[in-house]
């Protein structure tokens, strides 16, 4: 299912791929992404990266749809963020009788959407809040034998 299909509760069970809806808007300045379709959070990130921005929570593999990761909201957490449904502002879905819906953060409808596993609202777009992506540094330092190293490690770490 998070990968990149969901699945419309009914008795004999269908998915949808919206894969023809894909597009990915970037707002930098709002830190937001519109998602549409099947985008995985790969092609997502790869678009926010041109702005030093990426997804405050997702998946440990990049293939993994976002809209499809918000409707089973147990995919991706961050110790600041939790899941990644509480990273979402609006969702657009179709509900039962084929109505386009806007669902906001807050209302009962969200609460009844995320997390759903498609049991509420077909989703088809969705604004999920980016943070900075910050480059990390890798430094190795080589310290021998326990010995005599951890004094060495706090003297390192004092002057940084």
């Amino acid at each position: 299912m998070s990968q990149n299909e969901q699945i419309v509760a009914s008795t004999n069970c269908s998915t949808m791929k919206l894969d023809k809806l894909n597009l990915t808007t970037i707002k930098a300045d709002e830190k937001v992404a519109i998602v549409r379709g099947n985008v995985s959070f790969q092609d997502m990130e790869s678009e926010a990266n041109k702005f030093g921005l990426t997804t405050k929570v997702r998946q440990a593999s990049g293939i993994f749809g976002i809209l499809s990761s918000i409707v089973t909201n147990v995919h991706g957490r961050d110790f600041k963020a939790g899941c990644i449904g509480n990273t979402v502002n609006w969702i657009r879905a179709l509900d039962s009788e084929s109505n386009e819906v806007e669902i906001r953060r807050g209302s009962e409808e969200f609460k009844a959407c995320v997390g759903s596993f498609g049991a509420t609202y077909l989703l088809f777009e969705v604004e999920i809040q980016l943070t900075e992506n910050i480059i990390l540094k890798k430094e190795v330092s080589s310290f021998g034998l326990l010995g005599g190293s951890i004094d060495r490690l706090q003297s390192q770490i004092s002057r940084s």
